[in-house]
């Protein structure tokens, strides 16, 4: 017989995706060719604030069994959390 012992708050705040960008000035650059030149940052990721004691408080079905059941639905069963990721880039428009 199923029991709720195990069920807690899985509410959560999370930063998915961030982007912070610069469009550099175009003085002197048209003399080289180039309209426009933009750095950024983006991240991916980047914080998830909860009182969740498992891994990741996003989870779905087990994707690993193949029978998945309506029961199934929100089960931690050691799922991987999602990394954190970074990316610098440059964009130059000529």
């Amino acid at each position: 017989m199923p029991n709720s012992y195990f069920v807690e708050k899985g509410s959560y705040l999370r930063a998915k995706n961030v982007t912070l960008g610069y469009s550099f000035g175009t003085n002197g650059l048209t003399k080289v060719g180039i309209s426009k030149i933009r750095a950024y940052l983006q991240a991916a990721n980047l914080f998830t604030i909860t009182k969740y004691s498992g891994v990741d408080p996003e989870i779905s079905v087990n994707s690993m069994n193949a029978q998945n059941s309506a029961t199934d639905f929100g089960v931690d069963e050691g799922a991987y959390a999602n990394p954190r990721q970074y990316l610098l880039g440059l964009q130059i428009t000529f």
